[in-house]
């Protein structure tokens, strides 16, 4: 009866310590998980002040053209 008490905490430590362990683990991938959806929403802002920066060059770019055009056509 001892030998099997014993055999039985000995399972019951393991077990433990498995949990622990995983618990552990579960808390580290949360962790990244929140910094990974920061980080997404970083990229996110950064796509649009791109997007923001290529629109007014688009429309600079426009605004040249027609310049160029009028004074070619003024000459």
């Amino acid at each position: 009866v001892s030998s099997a008490a014993q055999s039985l905490a000995d399972g019951a430590a393991e077990q433990a310590a498995s949990l622990e362990e995983t618990a552990a683990s579960t808390g580290e991938l949360s962790s990244m998980t929140a910094r990974n959806a920061a980080h997404a929403e970083q990229a996110a802002a950064l796509f649009t002040g791109a997007d923001r920066l290529v629109e007014d060059a688009r429309t600079s770019l426009q605004r040249l053209e027609a310049s160029m055009k009028d004074i070619h056509a003024s000459s």
